[in-house]
């Protein structure tokens, strides 16, 4: 946290300076100021979270310095000290909405006391306003559910530029040491997770290349890590266009830039990307078949061959199924996927049967995916539906309609090819999800399991789960389940 110090008095200005640095208990850089204007002159240059400023200068008092500092868009906190106990100054502090009026001598545990306030505050406020941004980024195009604004942004990213780099699969010490090491080159590093990708946001005043970002973070890691990165940003434009009804491409930059590296040693050597299409028209391809045929007819057109389209789809899909479904890929996994899709790609008709199994099912085509030859292409396209979209609302006619078949049709031939009714297959991938849930996330609760399975009503999930399992969701989690059961989830 920084801390700027202001006082005309410099014997009580370095003691006080002195008895900062000397505390363990806060992280604090500390900044001095000899006189209410140099204060002023340091505020945009150090951004600093706390002010402490004497009352008694002169020219201008501490009081009128945080009435110029508050005129000029400052929105730290204010720590006023006085040698003398006076109701007007007292006033005035609170007036310019100061954290406290300390007397002096000051009492360094007070001190303390408030500034751990002002830290704890600052964590909460930063926790806050990344979420809201994060949101923002996920959702792609945004407004009225978390609006956040440009000062907002600002105050998260308070330097010049910024870039959104992604790193997979990392161990949480390796991570927490890359944020701490890339403190030294960038004023500020952010840290979000999405399922299994953490995301690093690292905003300066200095422009970094791609090549000179990625040095960086490859001593800061200190290994072997694939990283995903944007194009480096201004912040302002960035704080206008994610508080407007802009589109922020971050997110999707560094994911994609992360997939494209995991599978850089399979991809066509040619290929040379048009701008990637956007999530709304990977997901409308997913709805209906002419948005499908739409999407597939631009990935042949803009592509030098089906290689190439393949790569596009492949990226963008995987980033789809990333983003929208979460999925957790490693590199290893979408190398493996990459490869075993290529093997079915010969013509466009071909192209375009992968490309509807992969939306519906990213891996489908991997060692482990339901075997293609137990089911017609119709029944195994609707199956891969299922197992993609099990975690929402989803019913028959959706589905039928997914897939090109009358619903009486698949309903009748679903049960023929896979001996289960469509609900009773629907209820089964929902209720191995939530067996999976239990087991790997102990953190989500079981009402958050049940809405995530595809449940409503966590009362109506504990029920079936109860009623199939012969125990409660808590007691499987728990481990007392019995082997049998256990074995029962898991086939």
């Amino acid at each position: 946290m920084n801390v700027l110090l202001v006082d005309d008095e410099y014997i009580v200005l370095k003691g006080m300076e002195a008895m900062l640095l000397a505390q363990k208990d806060l992280d604090l850089q500390i900044f001095t100021a000899g006189d209410a204007f140099e204060g002023l002159e340091k505020i945009p240059a150090v951004r600093p979270d706390a002010v402490i400023a004497d009352v008694n200068m002169p020219e201008m008092d501490g009081l009128e310095m945080m009435a110029e500092a508050r005129r000029r868009g400052y929105q730290g906190k204010f720590l006023i000290v006085s040698g003398y106990e006076r109701v007007d100054y007292l006033k005035r502090a609170i007036q310019q909405q100061a954290v406290d009026y300390l007397l002096k001598p000051v009492d360094k545990a007070l001190l303390l006391e408030k500034l751990r306030e002002i830290a704890a505050e600052k964590e909460r406020q930063s926790e806050t306003l990344l979420f809201k941004l994060k949101m923002c980024m996920l959702e792609n195009r945004h407004k009225s559910d978390l609006p956040i604004s440009p000062a907002e942004v600002r105050a998260l990213l308070p330097c010049a530029r910024l870039r959104l780099c992604a790193a997979g699969g990392e161990e949480e010490a390796m991570l927490a040491r890359v944020e701490r090491a890339a403190k030294t080159y960038f004023e500020v590093v952010l840290r979000f997770s999405q399922n299994q990708l953490a995301f690093f946001l690292l905003n300066s005043d200095r422009s970094f290349t791609r090549e000179e970002t990625l040095e960086i973070l490859r001593q800061c890691s200190g290994g072997d890590v694939l990283w995903g990165m944007s194009g480096e940003r201004e912040v302002g434009d960035f704080a206008a266009l994610i508080a407007g009804d802009g589109v922020s491409s971050v997110y999707g930059e560094a994911l994609r830039d992360w997939v494209c590296g995991a599978v850089s040693g399979c991809a066509p050597a040619s290929a040379s990307l048009p701008a990637f299409h956007s999530f709304e028209t990977v997901l409308g391809a997913s709805r209906d078949e002419k948005s499908l045929q739409s999407y597939a007819d631009s990935l042949l057109r803009e592509a030098a061959s089906l290689q190439e389209a393949h790569y596009r789809a492949f990226v963008e899909i995987a980033c789809y199924h990333m983003t929208i479904f979460g999925s957790p890929f490693t590199p290893e996994a979408l190398r493996a996927n990459y490869r075993a899709q290529a093997q079915y790609i010969v013509d466009g008709q071909s192209f375009f049967t992968v490309l509807r199994n992969i939306l519906f099912h990213f891996s489908c085509y991997a060692p482990d995916a339901p075997r293609r030859e137990r089911y017609s292409e119709k029944i195994y396209q609707a199956v891969l539906y299922i197992q993609s979209n099990h975690n929402r609302d989803l019913s028959l006619d959706e589905t039928a309609n997914a897939v090109g078949l009358q619903s009486s049709y698949l309903s009748a031939a679903f049960k023929r090819e896979t001996g289960m009714t469509f609900l009773q297959y629907l209820h089964e991938e929902r209720m191995k999800h939530a067996c999976r849930l239990l087991t790997e996330n102990p953190g989500l609760s079981v009402e958050q399991i049940a809405r995530q399975a595809g449940y409503n009503s966590a009362n109506y999930f504990h029920r079936l789960f109860r009623s199939q399992f012969g125990t409660s969701p808590n007691q499987w989690r728990t481990g007392e389940a019995s082997p049998s059961q256990e074995d029962e989830a898991a086939d």
